[in-house]
């Protein structure tokens, strides 16, 4: 490196969060921008499309996938089968108790589970 060459910060990765809970998107903004991830919101799943659209870059995508429009499934269908993010690792995330095990999408990337509410869930499986 010269004398002449300016120094630039490292790109920050980019995260897209998709979640219709107003306090939990600002809550994963929050824990997010802390850790040094440049984060965009969106308040459910056709928001989530539209977004990435028109997004010159995005490193990872969180979906929700109870949200009302489109869901976090619907939205993780359409990434999968657009060229461009085809690749891009996806997380799904979802507060209800109900969603006990890893669910897969046709057109979903190999998932790897880790379920926090393991307790709540029959484990008589």
């Amino acid at each position: 490196m010269t004398a002449e060459q300016p120094l630039t910060a490292p790109e920050r990765p980019v995260v897209l969060i998709a979640e219709d809970e107003a306090r939990l998107r600002s809550m994963l903004q929050l824990a997010l921008r802390s850790e040094g991830y440049d984060v965009v919101l969106c308040e459910d799943g056709e928001a989530a499309i539209t977004t990435l659209e028109g997004l010159e870059r995005v490193d990872i995508a969180l979906l929700d996938l109870r949200m009302p429009r489109l869901s976090g499934q619907e939205v993780l269908t359409w990434i999968r089968r657009h060229p461009r993010y085809a690749a891009l690792p996806v997380v799904t995330m979802s507060a209800s108790a109900t969603i006990c095990r890893p669910r897969r999408s046709v057109h979903a990337a190999p998932v790897r589970s880790c379920q926090s509410r393991s307790a709540w869930c029959n484990s008589s499986r």
